[in-house]
């Protein structure tokens, strides 16, 4: 089950931060079964908002923790709104909790979100936008499985907008500690002046 839960979330801080793989450790478990770590703290989701390149993105770390070190030549974007919805009803404390993370699905035209073939409701949490860094930072949040939306572009000619994603408090590390303040990296395609880009679709 240790296992399961590692995959599980490699796959959903893959989607968020846009790569394919990312390592982390084995989570913790309790005498009793359950996932070991301390429910009664909060923590934070903190988004960092770039141009999409590949070539600049290129061998960056994708473990959930802060890139300290932004690559030379990334392009911040400002003014990009995010929208952090969570997921209620699921208690991440339970080793059956966490099956089927790595097919939720979420649709907030019904404000649900499907694991495991079971709906839970989408509560809106925060909404936060990009300061000049690029960095939107939703904090107090308490354990749980959250939805991250871009929910406005801004004056930003972005062609395609980041995917929503799941993530959640807190994430497992390396060092086998779990972090609750957890850094995602989804990137925009940003449209050439001059040219069309039919991709492009304004929506939630």
């Amino acid at each position: 089950m240790v296992r399961c839960i590692h995959a599980i979330l490699a796959f959903l801080i893959a989607c968020a931060l846009g790569v394919a793989t990312f390592a982390v450790a084995p989570f913790a478990m309790g005498a009793d079964g359950n996932i070991d770590f301390d429910t009664s703290r909060t923590g934070s989701i903190t988004v960092h908002k770039y141009e999409e390149d590949s070539a600049t993105w290129a061998n960056q770390k994708n473990d959930g923790t802060e890139i300290t070190n932004i690559p030379e030549g990334a392009n911040p974007l400002s003014g990009v709104q995010f929208t952090v919805y969570q997921v209620d009803g699921l208690d991440l404390s339970k080793q059956e909790s966490w099956t089927g993370l790595d097919s939720a699905t979420g649709d907030l035209t019904t404000g649900k979100a499907t694991i495991d073939g079971t709906e839970y409701t989408l509560t809106q949490k925060d909404q936060q936008t990009t300061d000049s860094n690029g960095t939107a930072a939703f904090t107090n949040l308490p354990v749980g499985l959250y939805y991250v939306v871009e929910s406005n572009i801004g004056n930003n000619e972005i062609t395609e907008k980041a995917q929503p994603f799941f993530v959640t408090i807190p994430f497992a590390q390396a060092n086998n500690t779990w972090n609750y303040d957890v850094h995602a990296y989804p990137k925009n395609v940003l449209n050439t002046p001059g040219e069309e880009d039919c991709r492009y679709q304004q929506h939630p």
